[in-house]
């Protein structure tokens, strides 16, 4: 089969700020950035069991070799 490279960002979170959102961006200049789908997904989340969890984003899209992206996460309070 053919296997593809995705750029993926890990997030440790802490499961009782409530009050917290967090996502995170694809962009190809570090001066524009896209945020959730269709740029990127929530590849998954793992209780660490000690009352946090890792959320794991990927881009949606496969990169290539010549491709140049960067990925970052984006941490907001949330009302």
């Amino acid at each position: 089969g053919i296997t593809h490279d995705y750029l993926m960002i890990r997030i440790q979170r802490n499961l009782a700020a409530d009050d917290v959102r967090i996502s995170a961006g694809l962009s190809s200049d570090l001066i524009s950035w896209q945020y959730g789908e269709p740029h990127l997904v929530l590849d998954r989340e793992t209780s660490n069991g000690d009352g946090t969890s890792t959320l794991v984003f990927r881009s949606a899209q496969p990169i290539s070799a010549n491709s140049r992206m960067f990925i970052r996460a984006l941490v907001q309070t949330t009302p």
